[in-house]
């Protein structure tokens, strides 16, 4: 999480740990933006833990990238978590998947899930949304999101995507069609399904 805007990622994961919330015992190592976000959003019943603060949050996008990630890297060292303990990583990436990938090394018997929405367009293609001032924050992601997919792809036990293409590019020897899982959009849909459920329908 990073800014005050709410990324698809960000929403299925908010979705997901209010869904996990009340059968598993959760605790969230977030930067102090994604504490700030969490909050916003009502995601309470669980516990926080803050690895890194807020202070170059308005210094630029790479400074503030480069932080998040030194310190998450710093913070994940000192976590013990023991095997069959479960990590989520809620991104592609570096601050959320590099720790999650060291805790993974550290502790194999960990079993770690990493969300993996979005395929970042070459900076040159032609309908990508990274134009103009933003083309050398397009260029840094795509070539930063080339070894978050190889760590991902080789070393997560479950990854969670989007839409059905994406599966076969994480299907590899370890890792069969069942355990890539796609999660659509972030939307709580039970209100919904309530509702059409209901007597309430006005035609």
């Amino acid at each position: 999480m990073q800014g005050s805007a709410l990324s698809g990622g960000d929403k299925i994961f908010i979705e997901l740990v209010k869904k996990w919330r009340d059968k598993l015992d959760i605790t969230l190592f977030l930067s102090a933006e994604g504490a700030k976000i969490c909050e916003r959003q009502g995601l309470g019943g669980v516990k926080y833990e803050i690895g890194a603060s807020d202070k170059f949050s308005q210094r630029g996008y790479l400074r503030d990238y480069f932080y998040r990630t030194w310190n998450s890297i710093k913070y994940s060292k000192c976590k013990n978590l023991s095997s069959g303990d479960i990590i989520y990583s809620s991104s592609d990436f570096g601050p959320d998947s590099i720790p999650a990938f060291i805790i993974k090394l550290r502790n194999p018997g960990v079993l770690w899930i990493a969300g993996f929405f979005l395929f970042s367009p070459t900076p040159w293609q032609r309908n990508s949304p990274y134009k103009g001032k933003k083309w050398f924050i397009g260029l840094f992601y795509w070539i930063s999101q080339l070894p978050i997919y190889y760590l991902i792809n080789r070393f997560a036990d479950i990854v969670f995507v989007t839409s059905e293409p994406d599966i076969p590019k994480f299907i590899n020897f370890k890792r069969g069609k069942e355990n890539i899982i796609v999660v659509r959009g972030g939307v709580d849909t039970n209100p919904s399904n309530k509702y059409l459920n209901s007597n309430n329908i006005v035609p």
